[in-house]
């Protein structure tokens, strides 16, 4: 409003000169100077139209003056104090700091808001490279897994032959203890045919016979294990090994 009236008061300067200006060419009608000549009546038209000209300028003015006047008094009406003018500039200034306040935090925030941007893409890159890693390690996982279901499928549809084995074992078993036995009979009749031996020669002497070379009783060792025998334990042993390896 304060800009409004510096530019209404030149306008006000001139209009009112104007009309001191007309008002002091007007003077000069309404007072009669004293008279020297006789005027002409040409002169006297030409004057009266010069006034008439005049006058109507003088109402041109005073309308303009009273139109400048009215909105001088509206600007007026409508101005504020200084001290408002004051407050309103402070406000302004203290806007105008905190859109900078606004703008720099808003620049900050841009800032952050592209590294998190890029802090996100370098994640979802090594989610991608571990989700990756991930299937590759499920597929040779399942692969492996397919394979051991597979021979576990097979090695159950095997035939069970533990039970041949172990009938073979225990007649294995009952072959080596009737072998064993046997053995035993004949070192019992080594031994009772030794001492048979002895007693017999104990009866030559007693009995006088002719002096003769006396008999060196021939001692049978003992009865060693047959081929039969030792095959057979071999046998026990290999199937023995072989059903641990299989219960393994």
């Amino acid at each position: 409003m304060i800009e409004n009236l510096s530019k209404v008061l030149p306008q006000l300067f001139i209009i009112a000169a104007i009309a001191v200006g007309i008002g002091w060419a007007l003077r000069g009608l309404f007072i009669k100077p004293a008279p020297a000549a006789k005027s002409t009546p040409a002169s006297d038209s030409g004057k009266q139209e010069r006034a008439k000209n005049l006058e109507a300028a003088l109402e041109k003015s005073r309308a303009a003056h009273k139109a400048t006047k009215t909105e001088l008094d509206a600007l007026q009406a409508g101005s504020v104090s200084k001290s408002s003018l004051d407050a309103a500039a402070a406000e302004l200034e203290t806007a105008r700091k905190e859109l900078e306040s606004v703008a720099r935090r808003t620049a900050s925030l841009e800032a952050d808001l592209k590294k998190s941007q890029e802090t996100i893409k370098h994640l979802n890159s090594r989610s991608n490279d571990a989700e990756k890693s991930q299937k590759d390690r499920s597929f040779a996982l399942e692969n492996e897994l397919s394979k051991t279901r597979a021979e576990l499928a097979q090695l159950q549809n095997r035939p069970d032959d533990s039970a041949g084995l172990q009938a073979e074992i225990e007649r294995l078993r009952e072959s080596v203890a009737t072998t064993t036995r046997f053995a035993g009979e004949l070192r019992k009749r080594e031994t009772a045919a030794i001492e048979a031996l002895e007693k017999a020669q104990a009866r030559l002497d007693e009995a006088g016979a002719a002096p003769r070379q006396p008999a060196t009783p021939t001692k049978i060792g003992p009865v060693g294990d047959s081929g039969r025998v030792a095959a057979a334990k071999a046998e026990v042993l290999r199937l023995l090994e072989q059903n641990k390896q299989k219960s393994a």
